[in-house]
């Protein structure tokens, strides 16, 4: 069971970098280029990146979520993937805590 739920957060990984490239392209016709030639309160600047690297919580949570959920799984099996002690206190402690993570 162990070795499924870790491949499944692996596929799951995956498919939110998947989504997160695909969504770029599609929103974003010409390539993502990151200015730095912008004045400080320059209006404006560096909005492609915005709005694929934002804070706000409908776009935050629609693309990096199934990248950071897969990526939790994925810490379950690979400790040197838990980079701080946030991931230790997301991760489940026991088999119903890891059941629904999986769910």
């Amino acid at each position: 069971v162990s070795w499924i739920c870790f491949s499944l957060s692996f596929i799951t990984m995956v498919m939110g970098f998947v989504y997160v490239i695909l969504y770029g392209q599609q929103h974003h016709q010409k390539a993502l280029h990151l200015s730095f030639k912008c004045d400080f309160a320059e209006a404006d600047c560096n909005a492609q990146w915005r709005t694929l690297f934002t804070l706000r919580p409908d776009i935050l949570l629609d693309l990096w979520l199934p990248v950071l959920m897969g990526l939790l799984g994925i810490s379950l099996h690979v400790s040197s993937l838990r980079f701080c002690a946030l991931f230790e206190s997301l991760l489940p402690n026991g088999y119903v805590g890891y059941g629904m993570h999986m769910i």
